[in-house]
């Protein structure tokens, strides 16, 4: 191929399946200036051509295959003592102010947690992805901590932080005459 993408006729002549139609590669792009289909139809940006075809995905969930395969998994960290000990405290902390379901509710706790999620198809390699909301309950039979409608196990819990308390649901957005806490102004303690 030239530099323009064209193929020479030496190319063409060269791959059997192509000879038969060598008069068509050979030929130039047809040019519609000044016609009324040129007129009528001008020619598109390559861009614009591609994004015509990027809706067909040949292969059912190739893409999402594909996305899934590129993100990065790492092994499970082993946490030190100290970091141990420091969820260990903290989740006796939220034990504390929140021994059940109706205290969970009532004190409103939010909670951030650093946690690892195992890889399906690789148990020793996953992520490593934060999980935010009110805390619901510390079961401390099934060894797990409730986010909102997540369970997370204690042994996959690599760091906890406690943020603000919200006296009550109503109080936690504007309209609600209480306090205003956005999420990206909460204050959460290390």
């Amino acid at each position: 191929m030239d530099a323009v993408g064209q193929l020479s006729s030496a190319e063409i002549e060269s791959s059997p399946g192509k000879q038969k139609y060598a008069d068509i590669f050979l030929q130039s792009r047809p040019q519609h200036e000044d016609d009324w289909f040129g007129i009528r139809h001008p020619k598109m940006e390559r861009g614009r051509r591609a994004k015509l075809f990027s809706a067909f995905d040949a292969l059912d969930g190739y893409s999402a295959s594909i996305a899934r395969e590129s993100l990065l998994y790492v092994p499970r960290r082993t946490l030190s003592e100290d970091q141990t000990a420091r969820i260990e405290e903290r989740l006796r902390i939220l034990k504390q102010r929140c021994p059940d379901r109706r205290q969970a509710r009532i004190q409103n706790i939010w909670v951030r947690l650093e946690i690892f999620v195992l890889r399906p198809e690789d148990p020793e390699r996953g992520q490593y992805q934060w999980l935010e909301g009110p805390l619901v309950c510390i079961d401390e039979v099934e060894e797990c901590i409730w986010i909102g409608d997540v369970a997370v196990r204690f042994q996959d819990v690599a760091s906890i932080e406690i943020g603000k308390e919200v006296k009550s649901p109503e109080e936690s957005c504007c309209n609600g005459g209480g306090q205003c806490v956005p999420q990206d102004e909460r204050e959460y303690t290390q």
